[in-house]
């Protein structure tokens, strides 16, 4: 209420004001609110100056000096002298006057030292967040750089790998990178005496399409026929590119009978096939060895059981070609 007092004051309704403040002061006091006691003690003091009434104001200056004192606030003893001082001043009783100006200005020093402190702290307080948070900015952009940095560093080891596997033409397994796979799922096989088997593939009269056509079209139909054998075999099964116009497939999981039927269906898929070149339309036939790891072959090796298959792959060009031929130790 002593916010409307203050725009009465304000406006010239010293009446109207008075009301207010006293009516604040009675409620004020039957709660115990000292703080706000003094607010309108303050504020009638500085109505009765307004009406020149004196002893009044000194009267209403001096309880709310009492309560300031009391509560210790710095800032209201201040308001208090600086009232009291104008109140002796215009009694003419300069040298009373002269202790409360003094006074008013001590405290106010004090007060603005106190802020200017406050303010000082919540400077420092307010420097110390934005660093802080200008800080952890940085941090979180050197993450997210170094998080870049790893992200394409792995890609590129990936890729890196990738390409020192892989044939580049055909997109398959590479000849070392192949042997390698193979020898894992060999090893496994005769740990746990799984079924296990290999086909050799060759492409038949291949050197004539480069004859004809020239090494372009050959590789494109050694890129076309690569599609083909993999989109014809199951995703477990590694497919290299041995050399030349030769592949190599492991049939993991795969006894003999079950890589016959295989290399049936590589061999069915290649005949039928009809390879678009820039030397139009290819038909191609290819011819398929295969060996298989049995029961009576775990001493073997690896080696050992594609030189089978590759002993196979030349039987069946020897045979005529566009055939499946399977190593003797199978048959």
């Amino acid at each position: 209420m002593d916010t409307v007092a203050d725009i009465y004051l304000a406006k010239g309704d010293l009446t109207r004001a008075e009301e207010f403040l006293r009516e604040g002061l009675q409620l004020t006091d039957e709660v115990g609110d000292d703080l706000s006691q003094i607010y309108y003690l303050v504020g009638l003091g500085k109505l009765a100056l307004r009406q020149s009434d004196l002893d009044e104001a000194e009267v209403h200056l001096h309880g709310a000096m009492r309560r300031a004192d009391i509560s210790g606030t710095p800032s209201l003893q201040a308001e208090c002298h600086a009232q009291l001082a104008d109140v002796y001043e215009r009694r003419g009783d300069l040298t009373r006057a002269l202790e409360h100006y003094k006074l008013f200005h001590t405290l106010h020093d004090q007060v603005n030292g106190e802020l200017a402190g406050k303010r000082l702290a919540a400077v420092k307080v307010a420097q110390q967040v934005a660093t802080a948070q200008r800080d952890s900015e940085i941090y979180r952009l050197r993450n997210v750089e170094l998080q870049r940095e790893i992200e394409e560093r792995l890609r590129v080891e990936s890729e890196l790998e990738r390409l020192a596997a892989t044939d580049p033409l055909t997109n398959l397994y590479n000849r070392r990178r192949f042997y390698e796979l193979a020898q894992r799922e060999f090893d496994r096989a005769v740990r746990y005496q799984r079924p296990f088997t290999v086909l050799m593939l060759d492409l038949d009269h291949f050197k004539g399409v480069n004859d004809a056509h020239g090494h372009a079209v050959g590789d494109q139909v050694l890129a076309l026929v690569s599609a083909l054998i993999q989109k014809t075999l199951r995703e477990v099964d590694v497919i290299g590119r041995y050399g030349g116009e030769e592949f190599c497939v492991v049939l993991t999981e795969s006894d003999a009978e079950q890589g016959r039927l295989a290399g049936e269906r590589v061999r069915r898929a290649v005949r039928r096939g009809s390879f678009e070149t820039a030397a139009g339309k290819l038909r191609m036939t290819v011819s398929i060895g295969l060996a298989s790891l049995g029961a009576t072959a775990l001493a073997g090796t690896l080696d050992q059981l594609l030189d089978e298959a590759d002993q196979a792959l030349y039987r069946a060009k020897r045979a005529g070609r566009d055939r499946v031929e399977t190593s003797v130790s199978d048959g």
